[in-house]
Order: C-alpha cells, then sequence, then structure tokens
C-alpha cells in the first residue's frame, strides 16, 4: 500500500505573532507620521516583543521563568491594551507639557519690575444668602479691621435674602455709615453669580472675596498688600480660623486651614505643607487684583449655582502665569456649618437643578485638562469663558 506524502506543517504562529508585534507599534508609527515622534512608546512596545514571539521567549527565558511570568497568563488582547494604555498616557502627558510650554514661555520673559505695583484701596465682596444678622455683623467687622484710607467700599450681594437686606440689618443709615455697595438679586441665584457680581461691581485695586459670616482679624490686610503688591498676578488666601457664632470673636487660638488640592473625583481636600504656595482655593475667602481679575475673566459665565468656581480659578491662575499663596500672618474666623448648632444652619433655599458642583467642576476639569491653550487665547482676546467653551469641539 502505497504511503500519501506528508505535507509539511505549516507554521500557523508565524503570522499569529507578526500581527500582535505590529499592533504594539502602532501607535507610535502613528503618533510619529503625526509629527508627535517619541522614544517611551516605542521603547515599551520593543518590551513586548519578547512576550509575543515563543523563539525571542524561549531564548530569553527558562522554562520555569516563562512557566511563573505572570504577563503570560493574561489573554493577549488584554497586554496590548494595557500597551496602549500606556503608550496613549504618555503621548498626551507630553503633548500636554509642550502646551504648558507655549503658554508659560511668553510669560516667563515678563520681568519681575512689570509684576510688581502699589495698590492702594480694596474692596471687600460680601456674598450674602438669607444671612440676616450675620450680614451685619461681618460688614462691621470689616470695616473696623481696615483704615478709612484702604477701603474703597464693601461689596455686599444681597442674593435673594427675604426680607431684603435693604429693609432690615442694611438699611440706609448703615450703608452710609459702612461704606456698602448693595446689589439686590431678587432671586436667589447662587454663590457663583453673586460672587461675579460683586467682582464686576467693586472699584478698588485689590478685591477681597469673603463669606459673609466671617470676623477678620486685625491686620490681616496688611500682609494681603504686601503680598499681591510684590506681584499683581498672585491671588492671597488668610488662614482660615474659628468663629465663634456668640461673641462673634476667633477662638481655638490662631490655628487655622488654607491650603487644598483637587482630587480624582474632581473635588478639593484640606491639608498643610510648610511651603507658602497653595494649589488649590478653598473657595470663599481670597485677595485678587483687580487687575488680574480682569485679565483672567473673573469666574467663568458658564457657571452657576454653587461650587466648582474655586477650582476654575485655581486653574485658571496657576496656567495662566499667576500663583496663590498663603498669608500666614492674615487670619479671618470663620462661621463653619454645624449640624448640631441651629445658628449656623443655612437660611436659604437651594432650588431644584441650581447646584451644580459636579457640573462645574467637571465642566472646568475637562477645559483645563484638554484645551488649556484655547482658553489663554480665549482670554487674552477678552472672549467671555461661556463663550470659549462653546466653541471647543470635544
Amino acid at each position: 500500500m502505497a504511503g500519501t506524502a506528508k505535507m509539511p506543517k505549516s507554521s500557523s504562529s508565524l503570522p499569529k505573532y507578526s500581527i500582535r508585534v505590529g499592533l504594539a507599534f502602532v501607535i507610535p508609527v502613528v503618533s510619529a507620521l503625526l509629527g508627535c515622534a517619541l522614544l517611551f512608546p516605542f521603547l515599551v512596545a520593543l518590551a513586548l516583543v519578547p512576550l509575543e514571539v515563543p523563539k525571542v521567549r524561549q531564548a530569553l527565558c527558562s522554562s520555569r521563568i516563562r512557566k511563573n511570568l505572570p504577563c503570560l497568563r493574561v489573554p493577549a488582547l488584554l497586554r496590548l491594551s494595557v500597551l496602549w494604555v500606556l503608550q496613549l498616557w504618555w503621548i498626551m502627558l507630553c503633548h500636554a507639557r509642550s502646551s504648558m510650554a507655549s503658554i508659560d514661555a511668553p510669560l516667563s520673559d515678563v520681568a519681575a519690575t512689570e509684576l510688581v505695583w502699589t495698590p492702594q484701596t480694596l474692596s471687600v465682596v460680601l456674598p450674602c444668602a438669607g444671612e440676616g444678622e450675620f450680614a451685619l455683623k461681618t460688614v462691621k467687622s470689616v470695616y473696623e479691621s481696615v483704615p478709612e484710607e484702604i477701603l474703597q467700599e464693601i461689596v455686599v450681594v444681597d442674593d435673594g435674602s427675604n426680607p431684603p437686606l435693604a429693609d432690615s440689618y442694611l438699611d440706609e443709615s448703615v450703608r452710609i455709615k459702612y461704606r456698602i455697595v448693595l446689589v439686590r438679586h431678587d432671586e436667589t441665584q447662587g454663590l457663583i453669580n453673586a460672587k461675579k457680581d460683586g467682582g464686576k461691581t467693586a472699584t478698588g485695586d485689590v478685591i477681597v472675596f469673603f463669606d459673609c459670616h466671617v470676623a477678620p482679624q486685625k491686620g490681616w490686610y496688611s500682609q494681603f498688600f504686601a503680598l499681591i503688591a510684590e506681584n499683581y498676578r498672585r491671588i492671597v488666601v488668610p488662614v482660615i480660623t474659628d468663629l465663634d457664632v456668640g461673641t462673634w470673636t476667633q477662638r481655638g487660638g490662631s490655628h487655622g486651614q488654607s491650603k487644598c488640592y483637587m482630587t480624582w473625583d474632581v473635588d478639593f481636600k484640606w491639608f498643610n505643607s510648610p511651603d507658602p504656595y497653595v494649589p488649590v482655593l478653598s473657595g470663599g475667602l481670597l485677595g485678587i487684583s483687580r487687575r488680574w481679575w480682569n485679565e483672567t475673566g473673573g469666574y467663568d459665565e458658564g457657571m452657576a449655582g454653587w461650587g466648582g468656581e474655586n477650582l476654575d480659578q485655581s486653574l485658571r491662575s496657576w496656567l495662566c502665569g499667576g500663583e496663590i499663596m498663603l498669608a500666614e500672618k492674615a487670619f479671618v474666623a470663620h462661621m463653619w456649618r454645624v449640624p448640631t448648632d441651629p445658628r449656623t444652619k443655612a437660611k436659604y433655599m437651594v432650588k431644584a437643578g441650581t447646584a451644580q458642583k459636579k457640573s462645574n467642576a467637571c465642566s472646568c476639569s475637562l477645559v483645563w485638562r484638554f484645551h488649556p491653550e484655547t482658553v489663554l487665547v480665549s482670554i487674552a482676546s477678552s472672549r467671555s469663558p461661556a463663550a470659549r467653551r462653546e466653541s471647543l469641539v470635544w
């Protein structure tokens, strides 16, 4: 019986592993063709070659190592997916760094002497919603803590209080005595809109934003002035201490908090560090030169309600050539919301859909993460932040 000729066994593994190796180099090659040739994506692709080509793997690793190698126990597609994520992450990181470099390049040429100035006056902005007697106490504390020749005005934004502050605690005689400029919202619009309108109304060289339940301590303004005078692009925050609501005085000594950082879920947390720089504002208490306020566009017109404006203002300042610093000798006693103390309970109602903290924060994060250069150009050309957002293509 004649034997049949046995066909040589074709190696089907060669094209299979060749495809895998080829896919490992897709992202770095495409990136290079688009003008972004980076070494790291090619190196991690080369590192995957010994895992995908059997002969190379056998030459480099003993059978025991190959058997115990964790990355060989997962599907090839999962290995490729992890590789692609690493490559894309590196490319995006380098792109972001180059974008920041292009933004910072002209700013680095600014001579230090051009940032130094001499502020003469300050305006204090107080957004008040249902604060009642606290509004008057805060106004008195601010007025008594700043010399008359420096205090330009106290801008009180009455955000829908009922009864209106003009008809209750801040009548005409009080407004004249304490240099109050009163801005009225017939309905509660939220903290962000109140601060926007207050900032637009302020006419002092330095604009200070306080909550409407604080007691600034003696001499706080002097360090604000000193730090902002060194650099008009510098935002300054005080040490925030605890306020005794009954006596309207600082309690617990000068121990307080000032610095925040941004978390991965686009929120902020308090922390302490020995240096004077502040990554993220807590939101309510800060000082800024009116020039820097105008140059950076104030608060984003696209934001509303409560929350997120502190993240946007922090990123806007740091990424546009400014900085945020702690005035370590400026103390402002602040009333904290305490569930067990009814006096500290918020006296205003938040309408459904107006507390847009997460929406504001996510919008801020997306804009500044992916289009920082577009933001800077928009601010430089005096376009509103809201118009800037509408022009972005995600």
